[in-house]
């Protein structure tokens, strides 16, 4: 009977050790999203709007101005050498989400986000090839981030048929 629980723990504990290897080294590899499937470059810029005439009433901190934050994805030019490609989720997001999510999450249960890689070039010009393009809105929710939803945005801003 004490083999058998020593073998159980033994097969426990292995068992343990393996998932948990297996999940850092997924943590750990380069994932690169979908090529987008549109005849443009993508190209991604953010803005943040304030409005310092009225507080928001959602957040922790009373007082705190209203501010929405807008990624916008777009037809653009073709990359240039000098353009770099955008990150998957900004630096001082991935901290900020690592001190709320903590080790355990952010270091074996979730992906390394500064290795995921997107094709939206930074900040890059417009395509000069059609006037104008269609706008297409996405809203997120429920918890999940902007970045969640790269993919489906650089294939939809890349899409269009101005």
């Amino acid at each position: 009977m004490i083999k058998t629980i020593f073998v159980v723990g033994l097969l426990a504990f292995v068992g343990i050790a393996v998932l948990l290897g297996l999940l850092w080294m997924d943590h750990n590899r380069e994932t690169m999203l979908p090529t987008p499937t549109g005849p443009f470059a993508v190209g991604r810029t953010t803005y943040t709007w304030r409005d310092a005439a009225h507080a928001d009433p959602l957040v922790p901190q009373p007082g705190t101005k209203r501010e929405l934050l807008a990624w916008i994805w777009y037809p653009a030019a073709p990359r240039q050498p000098s353009q770099a490609v955008d990150d998957y989720l900004p630096a001082p997001w991935r901290i900020a989400l690592g001190r709320q999510s903590g080790v355990l999450l952010t270091q074996f249960m979730t992906r390394d986000f500064s290795r995921v890689r997107t094709h939206s070039i930074r900040d890059a010009d417009v395509s000069p090839q059609h006037r104008s393009y269609p706008v297409v809105l996405i809203r997120v929710g429920l918890a999940k981030l902007t970045t969640d939803y790269t993919s489906l945005a650089e294939d939809l801003a890349i899409s269009s048929r101005g």
